[in-house]
């Protein structure tokens, strides 16, 4: 949904969302807290955040958030044993990769 919304109106979002995003993926890097709200099936968390960060490759200007994104993603590989992923690969790897692949410096 918010992907294909995204990819229509990509002119209209500025570094703003892009920042946003990130704020909401560094929570990801917390397992207990977004477990605690029980909103996903045990072991899918990983791929939300996943999502998230496929979104950062549809923002226009948005090379700036290569470091951060980065970092964030680097954490969030660590928090995968703790999610109990079913996932045999990391979730994030294509995401971030689509991303750095567009906004390559």
């Amino acid at each position: 949904g918010l992907s294909r919304l995204l990819s229509l109106l990509s002119s209209w979002f500025n570094k703003t969302l892009g920042e946003k995003l990130l704020d909401h993926l560094q929570k990801w890097t917390d397992p207990s807290r977004i477990r605690s709200h029980r909103i996903w099936l045990e072991g899918e968390e990983p791929r939300v955040a996943a999502a998230i960060i496929d979104l950062f490759a549809l923002l226009p200007h948005a090379s700036h958030f290569v470091e951060p994104l980065v970092k964030t993603t680097i954490k969030l590989e660590a928090c995968l044993p703790v999610y109990q992923s079913r996932c045999t690969k990391s979730p994030y790897r294509k995401p971030l990769a689509r991303y750095l692949n567009k906004h390559c410096q």
